[in-house]
């Protein structure tokens, strides 16, 4: 009976040492699930802002375009106003007969400067443009990743889920057994040893 009691405490110490592997295995794993469950929270929350800065962008895209289209208007309409024929003044509306050369001369320049200041701020409104198209392209690039880089956690998570459930839960319910049926096992082992002492007395 001693020798079995020893056989059977070091296959209890191997169970508990088995199970206490297990255990912190387990919990490794539960604690980089966590860290990839967060991971995917904070990717997901900035997915959501840059919808919303894309929706804004996009908005403002749409303004500055109408922007230019009634810039480019004001800049045609200008232009053929000035080639029309007529006896009317196209900047101030009266006669031109009533009109000195010095006059003529005159309005034609501001006719002139009315296209230009068009032009340098149809030059501006392109150029801001050109910064909310780079700018939405950046935060399209940056949302891919972000997406691709949610599908890695999620796979990751997906694998974690299946070595737990697959593999560690399933060691660590069988260790579980084993050692409550070697403590069983030793109970009786001791309950035979005190028997034995009693009837050598």
């Amino acid at each position: 009976v001693p020798g079995r009691l020893e056989a059977v405490q070091q296959a209890i110490d191997e169970s508990s040492q088995t199970i206490q592997e297990r255990s912190n295995d387990l919990q490794r794993l539960f604690s980089d699930r966590r860290s990839n469950v967060k991971q995917i929270q904070e990717h997901r929350s900035r997915l959501a802002t840059i919808d919303q800065l894309t929706k804004r962008f996009e908005l403002l895209t749409r303004h500055y375009r109408s922007d230019l289209e009634r810039l480019e208007f004001v800049s045609e309409s200008d232009y053929y106003l000035s080639q029309i024929g007529s006896g009317h003044c196209p900047v101030c509306g009266n006669l031109l007969e009533e009109h000195t050369a010095e006059q003529l001369a005159s309005e034609k320049e501001k006719g002139e400067g009315i296209q230009e200041a068009a032009r340098k701020e149809a030059q501006k409104v392109r150029a801001q443009l050109e910064d909310l198209a780079n700018t939405m392209s950046t935060l399209t690039e940056e949302e891919s990743d972000l997406e691709t880089q949610i599908n890695e956690f999620e796979l990751v998570i997906r694998q974690i889920n299946q070595q737990i459930s697959e593999n560690l839960e399933p060691e660590l319910a069988t260790a579980k057994e084993e050692i409550q049926q070697l403590y069983d096992t030793k109970n009786t082992l001791r309950q035979a040893q005190k028997q034995q002492e009693r009837i050598s007395l």
